[in-house]
């Protein structure tokens, strides 16, 4: 260019200096020559970026390229180095508020320091990250200042980390009471906030830092345990005495009943009762918490009245969300649908997590009751809430696994493994990370279902071995350990049972007829047995596995007469309608296999009438919920093996009922209907021919059964 610095470059000599040093095409030289305006220093400035011999002082002595500069500067005082690797790259929004304007309207030679899109964010360039030492601590420090004054809500970590690099330990604090939700930024910090002076605003950041991963199952998380023990040391008996319930709730995680009794036992504890409710804070929480703790214990020990006294002590609403949830579980537990459906309800979607467990739980609900469908909306939308509140991996794939249970029970075996599996993915079988096998194996454990659903017995034999090969080598969580060992070896049952019926595990699901038995029937009686004779632990999900062998050991058994025993043992434990029906529709098979067929059906029509209050459902949920479709098929095929010598009647009853369901959900469980009603046509009316021939279906006996004649004509021909 001229040698006359004092005068800006025509356009002429900038492009070609451009070109020249750039190596770019002329209408890129002119288009950067328009946004520089021809100035000297910039122009230099842009082209020495090319070759990487810019100096820090070239940043900091140009306007723009300063700002940047100093900005990015602060970001990294605060632990925000996009340039890290596996770091996140700074958002969009970020910039456009350090900056004053977004990071792609920069000059030319400011913009050339980023490296990035406003869409996938931006990250320094080697040369301005090379220059951020050299940027004074007074620069930085009213940059941290104008960080710490984002009011945007997604920038809420990059706040609360300019907070911290500020050390203004009493803002960041009143900055998380003010907004609980951002506590979920602190865990990161905790180095930080580790070495803030002792006082009320570290004991309340390590607080915080513990309540986030409390409210994760995070118990063991290192930085929660340090947060934890720092409280611990503390000089106020309050905030020991928070500590060690939150301590009581680690163990109770665990399953470590006993040193959960044992922290709520200490005179941390203890002794805070005698102070006056509401005079500190921290005893106000320790003691919503600790009333909330004695109440899952008494759950876990199957003293719903205990339970549900703690939960419903007026000093346990202080635990606002937590108590509503914890209320709702106990009444659950306890059979009380309403109440426990109004208190999951009540929790505020201002709770993510707690919001998306309540959801969850509405839905286990709405499975216990038989309304799979009203289930599976809710847990699709707890595991949509879940993955938007962050919830732990665990976490999440327990409800994937849950909702892959309601796909199974609708009739969809395929959508439910495929949830299954994205579960799996989230808990990998590598031992070196998880050395609680229990979270895996339970859901190794729930998918076995699925499988057999879909005829894979092998599979469904091959997954549960794993499952109880990591429950074997599990050394935490003893009493769930011991429940899931228990339900998973009722499921090799179930494979077994499956496989000697013939059958996927899907209804219509039949039990054998009488002196027809297998290797496979007796091997699901062997396991089955052995299980029933244990002594029962106490228990609501004790009592509902229990109900669930006992229907299964009467479907294995080929003599009609003991069936009926374990049948009517099922009976007895029923405690609401679903589970009356389906130890009704257990009652009607055992019947049809060994007796008069119009014998079954008193308990068919007493199973439909208890179908149809499970339709009602809960009164208050929003209308009339859709019954179990698994159930209701696995009527229509008893009714129709029982009417079946009516002939060609009956037949046309069961179409005409199976096609005004084809727009529901039992067109799932159709074919199998008619299934098994093709087959008690020809096993037990006296001309099936006859009746192929009134329902105009064609039939060639010299080329199939009866029974294929009618499956293959369709319900719906």
């Amino acid at each position: 260019m001229r040698g006359d610095r004092t005068a800006p470059p025509t356009a002429a000599e900038a492009r070609e200096y451009l070109m020249a040093r750039l190596n770019i095409p002329r209408a890129e030289a002119d288009r950067l020559v328009q946004e520089t305006g021809r100035h000297l220093d910039r122009l230099t400035l842009l082209a020495s970026l090319s070759g990487g011999d810019v100096q820090a002082a070239d940043l900091l002595g140009d306007p723009d390229s300063r700002l940047l500069t100093e900005r990015t500067a602060a970001l990294n005082a605060a632990a925000l180095n996009a340039a890290t690797p596996g770091s996140p790259a700074w958002p969009d929004a970020l910039l456009c508020a350090l900056l004053g304007g977004a990071p792609a309207s920069l000059p030319p030679h400011a913009r050339a320091l980023l490296r990035g899109t406003p869409q996938g964010g931006w990250r320094p360039a080697p040369v301005l990250s090379a220059a951020w030492p050299a940027v004074s601590r007074a620069a930085q420090t009213g940059a941290l200042r104008l960080l710490a004054r984002l009011d945007d809500p997604a920038l809420g970590a990059y706040r609360l980390a300019a907070l911290a690099a500020l050390q203004d330990w009493t803002a960041l604090a009143a900055h998380v009471a003010a907004h609980p939700d951002d506590s979920r930024h602190l865990p990161a910090l905790w180095p930080a906030l580790r070495a803030a002076p002792p006082g009320p605003d570290r004991e309340a950041l390590a607080r915080a830092v513990v309540t986030h991963h409390a409210g994760r199952g995070e118990y063991n998380e290192p930085r929660a345990r340090d947060a934890l023990f720092t409280l611990m040391e503390s000089s106020r008996d309050a905030v020991r005495a928070w500590a060690r319930v939150k301590l009581a709730e680690s163990s109770l995680e665990g399953g470590n009943m006993d040193a959960a009794r044992t922290q709520l036992e200490h005179p941390d504890v203890t002794g805070m009762t005698a102070q006056a409710a509401g005079l500190d804070p921290w005893v106000v929480a320790a003691q919503a918490d600790a009333l909330l703790v004695q109440a899952a214990l008494a759950r876990w020990q199957g003293d719903l009245d205990a339970a549900t006294r703690a939960a419903s002590d007026p000093r346990a609403a202080h635990g606002g969300p937590r108590a509503l949830l914890w209320r709702g579980l106990i009444a659950k537990d306890a059979g009380r649908w309403p109440e426990a459906l109004g208190a999951l309800q009540a929790v505020p979607d201002a709770s993510p997590l707690l919001s998306a467990r309540a959801r969850y739980q509405q839905g286990d609900l709405h499975l216990r009751l038989g309304q799979p469908g009203e289930a599976l909306g809710a847990l699709l939308d707890a595991s949509a809430r879940l993955e938007a509140a962050g919830g732990s991996t665990e976490e999440v794939a327990r409800v994937l696994a849950r909702t892959a249970t309601a796909q199974r029970r609708l009739g969809r075996p395929a959508d439910a493994l495929d949830s299954l599996n994205a579960a799996l993915a989230r808990i990998p079988a590598d031992e070196r990370r998880h050395a609680d096998g229990v979270p895996r194996a339970r859901l190794l454990s729930e998918g076995v279902p699925i499988l057999l659903a879909l005829g894979r017995h092998d599979a469904a034999l091959a997954q549960a071995a794993q499952a109880l090969g990591l429950l074997t080598r599990s050394e935490v969580r003893p009493a769930e350990t011991r429940y899931r060992e228990r339900r998973t070896r009722y499921r090799v049952a179930l494979a077994y049972l499956s496989r000697g019926l013939d059958r996927p595990y899907l209804p219509p699901l039949p039990g054998p007829p009488p002196g027809v038995d297998g290797p496979d029937l007796a091997q699901a009686r062997v396991i089955l047995d052995g299980l029933l004779e244990r002594a029962q632990p106490r228990g609501d999900r004790e009592q509902m596995l229990r109900f669930d062998m006992l229907l299964s050991r009467a479907l294995s058994e080929p003599d009609p007469q003991r069936a009926m025993v374990f049948t009517d043992r099922a009976l007895d434990m029923a405690g609401h309608a679903y589970e009356e029906a389906q130890a009704r529709a257990m009652r009607a098979d055992v019947l049809l296999r060994g007796g008069p067929q119009e014998a079954a059906l008193p308990d068919l029509n007493r199973a439909h009438a208890l179908l149809r209050r499970v339709q009602v459902g809960l009164g208050d949920a929003g209308g009339p919920a859709a019954p179990d479709p698994g159930l209701h098929a696995q009527l229509l095929a008893l009714e129709a093996r029982a009417t079946i010598r009516e002939g060609a009647p009956a037949l046309r009853w069961l179409r005409d009922a199976l096609r005004a369901g084809a727009g529901g959900d039992l067109r799932a469980f159709g074919a199998g209907v008619w299934r098994e009603a093709a087959l008690a046509l020809e096993a037990f009316h006296p001309d099936p021919a006859g009746v192929l021939r009134d329902l105009g279906v064609p039939f060639d006996p010299q080329v199939l059964r009866p029974s294929d004649a009618l499956r293959l004509h369709g319900p719906c021909e």
